[in-house]
């Protein structure tokens, strides 16, 4: 019952391609249920950034949001399964009008429930093109830290947030911006940490879509590969 509610066409996924515990690095791409096929595979929208032909036979774990009926109104559970990724089609028909690059995957015989933190936290290279302001007083913030689920920013106290507090913000990089609504999961103030006129605040995107997800993922993974190419002296200093 569970896998045919949760696996239908439009269901946003996540599909963990890497995972390096000790750096404490793990390689989540945003993707979408397309289609399920008569033989019972899944065909998965391509990930962003894609993966290439060499990924075909890799295990990979796809995962998905699961509602269980654990106490009233349900709770929102991070579920998964491991499984290898059989093939990648650039012109897989949709429909008589549509082709999508697509990922074929075998359905899930079990699910289990997820403990990987599947948005990796990126600390942005000081030298690269990437901004946080907020919305539309177009504030400038300082960005600590930013992941698919939200970005943690540094402030002054004469900005003040409360925890639930709805926001918006608009993330911008070389010519790219986007524009979301986000609620504050934390404020913290750093008087222990010997700056009692600093901040941090942690907010969580609300409305991100398939597309713009997509979107912010190829930011993400621009940089990442930037900061692990400069640490590992392929690029000059």
């Amino acid at each position: 019952m569970l896998k045919s509610v949760c696996l239908r066409p439009g269901r946003q996924v996540d599909i963990v391609v890497a995972i390096d515990l000790e750096k404490n690095y793990i390689d989540t791409r945003p993707s979408i249920l397309h289609d399920l096929h008569p033989s019972g595979r899944l065909i998965l929208g391509q990930t962003a950034p894609p993966l290439a032909q060499r990924y075909i036979g890799r295990e990979i774990e796809v995962t998905f949001l699961a509602k269980y009926n654990l106490e009233p109104g349900g709770v929102w559970v991070r579920v998964g399964y491991k499984t290898q990724l059989l093939g990648i089609f650039e012109n897989y028909r949709l429909s008589q009008t549509l082709t999508e690059p697509v990922l074929v995957v075998d359905q899930p015989q079990t699910l289990e429930q997820s403990t990987l933190r599947l948005d990796f936290r990126l600390v942005p290279p000081m030298d690269q093109d990437l901004h946080l302001y907020l919305w539309p007083e177009q504030i400038e913030l300082t960005i600590v830290d930013i992941s698919l689920g939200g970005v943690r920013f540094s402030h002054d106290r004469t900005m003040a947030f409360e925890l639930k507090q709805r926001i918006s913000v608009c993330i911008e990089s070389e010519g790219w911006s986007l524009v979301s609504d986000a609620e504050v999961v934390r404020t913290q103030n750093l008087q222990e940490a010997g700056k009692p006129n600093l901040y941090h605040t942690a907010i969580h995107f609300e409305d991100l879509d398939q597309a713009r997800r997509k979107q912010l993922s190829e930011v993400l993974h621009r940089l990442l590969r930037f900061r692990l190419a400069h640490r590992s002296g392929m690029l000059e200093k």
